[in-house]
C-alpha cells in the first residue's frame, strides 16, 4: 500500500528516534502543519496502520508523573526503505498536487544524496 503524506511524516518523525503518538502529532503539527492535514485521531488511526504493515513496531510503554501511560513507536528497517523510496519517488516525479513535493521536500533529509 502505498504511503500517504501523514504516513511519510509518522516514518519521518520515528527515523529521528523512537516516540509516542501524541508526540508525533505535537511535533507533525508544528513541522508540518501546513503542508499536512493532521488531526490525533487520523494519526492514532495511521500508527496502527504502519504497525498492522510491519513498518513501525511498539517498543514498550512510557510514563511521566501522573499522566497515562504512552505507547512508544520505531521505525522498522522495513519503514526505512519505505520512507526512502516513497520520497525519492516524490521528489524523481514531481507532480503538481498539493502536499507531494512540499512534503517530499521537507522528508528529503531522510534519502541518500
Amino acid at each position: 500500500m502505498a504511503l500517504t503524506p501523514l504516513g511519510v511524516t509518522i516514518l519521518g518523525l520515528l527515523c529521528e528516534r523512537t516516540m509516542h503518538p501524541y508526540e508525533m502529532y505535537q511535533l507533525a503539527d508544528a513541522r508540518r502543519g501546513r503542508v499536512v492535514k493532521i488531526r490525533p485521531g487520523s494519526l492514532y488511526h495511521t500508527v496502527s496502520r504502519l504497525e498492522g504493515e510491519g513498518l513501525v513496531r511498539t517498543t514498550g510503554t512510557d510514563r511521566a508523573g501522573n499522566r497515562p501511560e504512552r505507547t512508544m513507536y520505531e521505525v522498522t528497517d522495513a519503514g526505512r526503505e519505505a520512507l526512502v523510496r516513497r520520497v525519492s519517488d516524490m521528489l524523481a516525479t514531481p507532480v503538481p498536487e498539493y502536499p507531494q513535493f512540499p512534503l517530499a521536500l521537507a522528508e528529503a533529509h531522510n534519502v541518500d544524496a
